[in-house]
């Protein structure tokens, strides 16, 4: 996906978000978003390599955390704020 201006792979899981996060982080993408639905939210996980301070992306969303992880949510019915790009 695109989201604020990195490639990252956005995958929906509950469980094991950082040692998702750390594992996608091996890729070319400096930025991996871990996601889930919960309650009628969305919560979003960030990791990122030091070339990307998740802590500045995620307030934008209102939330927060450090430059390597950070995380945010947002309701449900709304758009996620990631954009699905497709390589061929």
């Amino acid at each position: 996906v695109e989201f604020e201006g990195y490639m990252a792979y956005a995958v929906n899981t509950p469980v094991f978000r950082s040692e998702i996060g750390n594992a996608l982080l091996t890729s070319d993408h400096p930025v991996a978003i871990m996601w889930y639905e919960k309650h009628g939210m969305i919560k979003v996980s960030l990791r990122s390599r030091k070339e990307a301070d998740v802590s500045k992306i995620v307030s934008r969303y209102g939330g927060g955390g450090h430059e390597q992880s950070a995380g945010f949510r947002f309701p449900a019915s709304g758009t996620f704020p990631w954009r699905i790009i497709i390589k061929k």
